[in-house]
């Protein structure tokens, strides 16, 4: 991460000063830049001037005072809490009073590592997703001593980076890794009560949500250990509510060493050849299952046939959707919630517009199925930002307004 946020600061004109443990360290990080630039440079892809610029504003901190000049200063070191506050502490001593001091941590309170500083009010989270060059998304997260100038100044950085920059209110797994948790839970809940095997859950996530990869295909090329680690934090510090709960079926993957691609075995085995399903659920008989008439509303709304595999792709959804309104009720906008899926987890449309586009109401009413069927599992709760919208009338695009604006 520190070096594709290197590579990202250059490439938009920043001079950049980076530092690690070892400055070998930091030139073997610049050599895979000029390895990849120069790869571009060969597929025409990037003009040599363009490579030759940013490569010119790479340069190498020998120590903090390197950095006393420097209009912001990204911490990406590894999430270990210890190590990012005695960081901080050494290098605020270092830069001027306004220079901008952030985090890149994706699961660490920001209002926590900033008691290692006394500029509390220029310190913040910047959440960059990786490839930090590619993704063009920038959580900005702000601790409880984070002023406004900080933000507005974070705001105008990503601007010239060419990212997307959202805001959201300190809080686990801040926007991202907090809403894209049921998508992969849901998905494991369906196996684990033997709905469906995990060809066909991805399948249904591919080809009726329109989903590049299904969520057992994602855990897979990500790592099951990686995405379990991040559950499990989300889980813990929003004090173990049930609709975080890790999943017992991955947790047995992760202890018996399947973790994906990287082993090659996880939920497919990976070795020659296309992907195979390796993991077997025991399913239920469903030969007797018959659409409900929410789902029927559900389904045609989005001009989608009433099977299976649109009520698999239902179950999923709409659970991200219930968590996308949670958050877009406590610590974002509804439009940065929305954004941030889209462009940080390459969602086809976001949760919320998706909701939206089949009418409010039509969702309240299959999650209120849903939560009824689960025996009244919290994932299915009805949000109180839905409830408010479906009231007052705001049903969506059909009204001009739900959780987004929408012109008539």
């Amino acid at each position: 991460m520190g070096a594709g946020i290197a590579h990202a600061a250059a490439a938009s004109g920043f001079v950049v000063r980076t530092m690690d443990t070892d400055p070998a360290l930091v030139r073997k990080a610049y050599d895979g830049i000029k390895a990849r630039l120069d790869d571009r440079v060969k597929r025409g892809k990037l003009p040599a001037h363009d490579r030759d610029a940013t490569l010119a504003n790479l340069k190498i901190a020998e120590s903090m005072g390197d950095f006393a000049k420097a209009e912001v200063v990204v911490e990406a070191v590894p999430e270990k809490a210890e190590l990012k506050t005695r960081i901080f502490g050494e290098l605020e001593k270092a830069v001027s009073d306004r220079t901008l001091i952030a985090t890149n941590t994706s699961s660490l309170s920001v209002t926590k590592l900033s008691a290692a500083v006394q500029r509390k009010d220029r310190f913040l989270g910047m959440h960059f997703f990786n490839p930090a060059p590619i993704m063009k998304l920038v959580e900005l997260v702000s601790g409880e001593g984070t002023s406004d100038q900080a933000l507005v100044d974070a705001r105008a950085v990503c601007a010239k980076l060419d990212k997307t920059a959202v805001k959201v209110k300190d809080s686990p797994g801040f926007i991202g890794n907090r809403v894209n948790r049921p998508f992969y839970l849901e998905a494991l809940t369906l196996l684990e009560q033997g709905e469906a095997d995990v060809a066909s859950i991805d399948a249904a996530m591919r080809d009726v949500g329109g989903f590049k990869m299904g969520p057992f295909e994602l855990l897979d090329l990500i790592g099951m250990d990686v995405n379990l680690s991040v559950t499990e934090v989300v889980f813990n510090d929003f004090g173990k509510p049930a609709r975080f709960t890790p999943s017992k079926i991955q947790q047995k993957l992760v202890a018996e060493g399947l973790l994906g691609r990287k082993t090659g075995r996880g939920f497919y085995t990976h070795d020659e050849g296309e992907p195979k399903p390796a993991y077997q659920a025991a399913l239920k008989d469903t030969s007797g299952w018959k659409p409900s008439e929410p789902f029927k509303a559900f389904a045609a709304a989005l001009d989608k046939d009433a099977d299976r595999a649109t009520w698999l792709y239902a179950r999923i959804l709409l659970a991200v959707m219930n968590e996308a309104a949670l958050a877009a009720d406590s610590i974002a906008i509804p439009r940065d919630v929305n954004i941030t899926m889209e462009l940080g987890f390459n969602y086809p449309e976001g949760p919320l517009a998706t909701a939206d586009y089949v009418g409010l109401d039509i969702v309240q009413k299959l999650l209120a199925e849903f939560y009824s069927q689960s025996n009244q599992d919290e994932r299915y709760k009805p949000n109180p930002l839905l409830d408010r919208h479906v009231k007052d009338g705001n049903l969506g695009e059909k009204t001009a307004r739900g959780f987004l604006y929408h012109a008539l």
